[in-house]
């Protein structure tokens, strides 16, 4: 079945709703990325009940004059998609939770055993959230767009830039972007090398101040690894990553410091615990690289 939509105009832009005969099921931004969320075929129907229902509600938010919404939701998605829904509905009126709150809260629902320290957690892919808050980079400034759609990604690079060569050293992909200029001075590049034996895996990641600023800022490189990989630590410095098959491969970095945290896979409906190799910095006034490599060993 077919689902009705039509356009509004808010203060943090036009805003595309979706609904149901059920209730609603996505609020989309302009220029929102055509595959994140997966709809039915749509049709324009601005006199659709919800939809009505809906933009009234917005409107006396945006307002003032409404902390609480009553439209009927119809989300779709997995069970584990809507158990973050669930969680991120449940933030009260003008709080907020970080990403690692939702995630312990999350694991917890499902095995109380498990828990989890600092862990990044985001549902990329939520459709809907008139109440949730949480924090993370790039996201809506705080105040009612932040309060009626949650902790979306605004903004994005102006200008990325990428290149593919193909050398004796192998295969590389250089990138970069100017995302993080407005709020932060940096421009962030990235280089990736692929050994033509495919046994080593070279990166460097480099921040590069392009504005006048002051100050320190940390920031961290986060390289999630799959739950069936067992990870420890190795005599000589880096980190051994065993595979089921039997393969192993170390990893190094310099540049920051290396440590290993938990954190969580959502690879499928069910959450699974698992681990991730931290890099920390800092930059200043002067541009900061931090280099990593992944490579091939016998163990």
């Amino acid at each position: 079945m077919s689902l009705s939509y039509k356009f509004v105009k808010s203060p943090i832009g036009n805003l595309k709703l979706v609904a149901s005969e059920q209730g609603l099921v996505a609020i989309l931004w302009e220029k929102d990325r055509p595959r994140r969320v997966v709809l039915d075929d749509l049709v324009e129907n601005a006199q659709q009940p919800i939809l009505k229902q809906t933009e009234a509600e917005l409107g006396e938010y945006f307002a003032g004059k409404r902390t609480e919404f009553t439209v009927p939701l119809d989300m779709r998605g997995t069970p584990f998609q809507k158990q973050v829904w669930e969680a991120l509905l449940g933030i009260p009126y003008g709080e907020t939770r970080t990403y690692g709150q939702l995630a312990n809260q999350l694991v917890r629902l499902i095995d109380p055993r498990l828990g989890l320290g600092g862990a990044c957690f985001g549902p990329a892919t939520q459709p809907v959230n008139l109440r949730a808050d949480a924090i993370a980079q790039r996201i809506l400034p705080p105040g009612l767009g932040r309060d009626v759609l949650g902790p979306r990604l605004v903004g994005g690079p102006h200008q990325p830039a990428s290149r593919r060569s193909e050398t004796a050293q192998g295969w590389t992909v250089e990138a970069s972007h100017d995302a993080y200029v407005p709020e932060l001075g940096l421009r962030h590049e990235r280089s990736i090398t692929l050994s033509p034996q495919g046994t080593m895996i070279t990166g460097a990641d480099r921040l590069v101040p392009v504005t006048a600023r002051h100050g320190v800022l940390d920031f961290t490189l986060r390289f999630h690894i799959h739950p069936d990989v067992r990870i420890s630590r190795l005599e000589g410095g880096g980190i051994l990553l065993k595979l089921p098959n039997g393969e192993g491969w170390r990893f190094r970095s310099g540049g920051g410091t290396l440590t290993v945290e938990e954190s969580i896979y959502l690879g499928g409906d069910t959450v699974r615990r698992t681990e991730q190799l931290v890099v920390t910095g800092q930059v200043r006034d002067t541009p900061v690289e931090a280099a990593w490599v992944f490579e091939q060993i016998v163990v």
